[in-house]
């Protein structure tokens, strides 16, 4: 369980360190964009949000799938079982 729990926030901090840059990258652009005129903030607001949406539910397609793949490979689901 403690491995499990490495791993996950070993990840986590992995991937938010790959999409700081991105984003910092993504800001600027959007600033000098504006400023250009190119387009109003709310175009590219719908796109981060409808983007963000489905990307969030690929993610919880995904973890619903590890979730019921847990129980039907009949893990433990209690502390005293792992000993």
């Amino acid at each position: 369980m403690g491995s499990m729990y490495t791993a996950v926030l070993f990840l986590g901090v992995q991937n938010s360190g790959s999409v700081q840059p991105v984003v910092s990258i993504e800001r600027t652009v959007f600033y000098r964009e504006r400023a250009a005129g190119m387009y109003s903030a709310f175009p590219y607001a719908m796109a981060q949000v409808l983007t963000r949406f489905f990307e969030g539910k690929k993610k919880e397609g995904l973890f619903w799938d590890l979730l019921c793949e847990y129980f039907v490979n009949e893990f433990s689901t209690s502390a005293a079982g792992c000993c």
